[in-house]
């Protein structure tokens, strides 16, 4: 079926010398005549212009022994899923036969021409040449032979090429071509049927190796050896498949043959032989099959150890791995393919992670367990092993599928754990990254740097987390600072940023409370701008009170905030005590008495805990005195002062104090009747209560207390004699409860 070599003229196999086919798969690694020639304009210099008979000769034989076929697809479509071979086993082994018969024949004959012979040609015309334009002529015929040979060299690889691919189609027709190629992706099947041979031939090799690829599973499948056919394909396509190939086979072998085995001391030795043979080859590898392959047989080591060696040994000079460390996109192809071929040998790993992680989501118990163990051992391999971008590529794997503890864990495994953190911080990465960052360097010890982020991080102006989220920082932050006080560098500076830590979180603990504030104030215009300035940063102590407290009238922020800054003035902390308890008893105006009070006392009970260490913030005389005057003002029942005291650890001597302190110092409570009858009568429930639980105070507590009422009741009643009352009237009725707790303290 193929035309014979003089069938077509010379100068048609001239104008097919020139042609280069196009092909979908790239240019050709081969030039069969200088690069010269492709240039617009460019004329021919003397010795291109007259090639030899014996190079032309060639080039025709081996075109016309092609022509059929070199411009023609050797595949073509059965149906949408299959394809079959356009030639015959028996045309393909006839045509591999001729060309092999011209390649021994120039191989005999020494067409090609030596070396040596070019360059003693060239010394013996410059020899006989005296003048310059014949030496440069002598010059001139010696290159032109140089050229010849390196067209003719060209063609020999050309010719061996097309005998290995024509072998390869003819080994697989062999094997029924429609059956092998079925494994073959639909893309892949396609290139087949539209490539011509020439494109398969010149830059078609992947398509040759995905051809071999399925003609090996086509075995293994069968549970055939591969040994003859491997033999058969190195002999017969030794470019297309080499030692290293067979290598690979045998050991893809060796792991579907462990495969069948049950779990066994054998069985484990077997794959590991497989491992270090594929490692020997793993350049030549589909590594995504390999690894899928050995995901089948659960040997999650090899997929790490293949990748791993993939990706050295197509980075040998480690430029992906420089690009990292100095963050730099490189323009420079070298070090994108480079980054380009680690990305693909790496992605091997995450692909068996994401099946281990499928199926932990979907199954129970063993398979579980299995499961997870499986994973963690993909990803300690990994932090183990000294390749950067690999445990750069598992941390992010780790993050994406919110494994971040493991990350923060992995500081024993893996020296990357900071420097990876710090870049993706560097590079504007959200509040979470310095959070793994922060408990990475706690984790491992790290208490220094660990309090000086977590400060950082507290005061960073970001919506990103909430107040209470800044005030957790601060907190970590002040006990990590103690727990560094030897990394912190002096003693000096250890304490300084020590007190700037405690100082920060109390003024932040006030932001806090001012924030709570405004949102319990139910009537305040543009409350969410408010809590969205005091989320978004870290205020000072004065500007909460400007900002803040002054104009909203939130006079416990005041409070605070003098507290904090030790601005101690009597005359204002009295001031804001009174119109706490104002302010307490006016939101809840227009409810019931009861409610009042004890809201009221949980107010006053919770401020009085709070300034329990320095009492002159919260002077509880004091606010008893407000709480009487205000009480008599807004009608609450008499007992309200007793209620009140009643939930302070303090002494029934400091609600004397305070009744004794509205009577003597302000004339009103003398002079009205009215707020003088709500005066005793606060004072009787205060002598019930102290009556009723005298019996289990001890003795000297006993009479010291009773003592004190004793000389109230004499004041009291030193008041009633000297104001006229009607017997039967109130003021009679308390005279004669003050006799009765008379006598009853006097016997205390």
């Amino acid at each position: 079926s193929f035309a014979a070599p003089l069938q077509r003229s010379a100068q048609q196999q001239r104008s097919y010398m020139s042609y280069r086919p196009a092909s979908t798969l790239g240019s050709s690694p081969y030039s069969y005549f200088s690069p010269a020639d492709d240039e617009p304009g460019s004329s021919l210099s003397p010795y291109k212009a007259h090639t030899s008979c014996r190079h032309d000769a060639l080039y025709v034989y081996f075109s016309r022994m092609v022509s059929n076929l070199w411009t023609s697809p050797l595949c073509y479509k059965l149906s949408e899923t299959q394809i079959s071979n356009v030639f015959s086993s028996d045309e393909l082994e006839w045509l591999v036969a001729q060309l092999r018969a011209l390649r021994k024949c120039i191989d005999e004959f020494d067409l090609i021409g030596s070396a040596h012979e070019a360059y003693q040609s060239l010394i013996s015309r410059r020899d006989t040449s005296t003048k310059s334009g014949a030496s440069e002529q002598a010059d001139s015929k010696v290159l032109a032979f140089q050229e010849e040979r390196r067209s003719l060299h060209h063609l020999c690889e050309l010719l061996s090429l097309s005998c290995e691919v024509l072998s390869l189609w003819k080994i697989v027709s062999t094997h029924q071509f429609h059956v092998v190629t079925a494994q073959l992706s639909n893309s892949v099947k396609d290139q087949l049927c539209s490539n011509h041979f020439s494109a398969v031939v010149v830059g078609g090799h992947h398509l040759c190796a995905d051809l071999i690829t399925c003609l090996m599973r086509y075995y293994l499948h069968d549970n055939a050896s591969t040994s003859a056919i491997c033999g058969q394909l190195r002999s017969s396509c030794p470019t297309l498949f080499s030692e290293e190939d067979a290598t690979a086979i045998k050991a893809t072998e060796m792991v579907e043959e462990a495969r069948s085995m049950e779990p066994s001391p054998a069985r484990t030795e077997l794959l590991a032989g497989a491992i270090r043979m594929l490692k020997a080859s793993v350049h030549k590898l589909n590594l995504p099959v390999v690894c899928q392959l050995l995901y089948v047989v659960e040997c999650m080591e090899g997929i790490v150890e293949l990748a791993l060696a993939r990706a050295e040994r197509d980075d040998p000079r480690m430029l992906a791995i420089a690009a990292y460390k100095n963050r730099s996109t490189s323009s420079d192809p070298l070090t994108r393919e480079a980054l380009a071929k680690r990305k693909e040998a790496y992605k091997c790993i995450t692909d068996a992670l994401d099946l281990l992680m499928a199926e932990a989501r979907t199954k129970s118990g063993i398979a579980l367990q299995s499961a997870v163990v499986s994973r963690d051992l993909i990803v300690n391999l990994v932090l183990r092993s000294k390749d950067e971008l690999a445990n750069v590529t598992v941390f992010k794997w780790l993050l994406d599928n919110d494994l971040s503890n493991t990350v923060v864990e992995a500081g024993s495994e893996s020296p990357y754990v900071e420097s990876f953190l710090r870049t993706l911080v560097e590079e504007g990465g959200s509040s979470a990254y310095l959070d793994l960052l922060w408990r990475f360097y706690e984790r491992n010890g790290n208490f220094a740097k660990a309090a000086r982020l977590l400060y950082t991080l507290a005061r960073r102006d970001t919506s990103a987390f909430d107040l209470r989220r800044r005030i957790a920082y601060l907190s970590q932050a002040l006990m990590c600072a103690r727990a560094a006080a030897d990394q912190l560098g002096d003693e000096c500076e250890s304490r300084k940023f020590l007190l700037g830590v405690q100082a920060e979180l109390d003024v932040a603990e006030i932001q806090l409370a001012t924030e709570n504030a405004i949102l319990a104030k139910k009537h305040l215009a543009g409350k969410a701008e408010l809590i969205e300035k005091l989320e978004s940063r870290l205020y000072s102590s004065q500007e909460l009170l400007d900002l803040f407290a002054v104009p909203f009238d939130l006079f416990e922020i005041e409070l605070a905030v003098c507290h904090c800054a030790d601005a101690y003035d009597k005359k204002v902390i009295e001031t804001l005590c009174s119109r706490i308890v104002e302010q307490e008893l006016e939101e809840c105006r227009g409810q019931s008495c009861d409610v009042r009070v004890e809201r009221l006392r949980t107010r006053i009970a919770a401020l009085y805990t709070r300034y329990s260490l320095q009492p002159k913030y919260f002077p509880i005389e004091t606010v008893l005195c407000e709480v009487l005057t205000h009480g008599l003002s807004n009608g609450l029942p008499p007992s309200s002062l007793q209620t009140v005291g009643s939930s302070l650890p303090v002494p029934f001597q400091k609600l004397l104090d305070a009744i004794t302190l509205c009577q003597k110092r302000d004339p009103f409570w003398r002079n009205n009747e009215r707020a003088m009858t709500y005066l005793m009568e606060c004072a009787v429930h205060v002598f019930d209560r102290f009556a009723a639980q005298a019996s289990k105070m001890p003795i000297k507590q006993r009479k010291t207390v009773a003592c004190r009422c004793l000389d109230v009741i004499a004041s009291f009643l030193l008041q009633l004699s000297s104001s006229g009352f009607a017997a039967g009237d109130a003021l009679s009725q308390l005279a004669d409860r003050f006799h009765t707790f008379q006598n009853i303290f006097e016997n205390i």
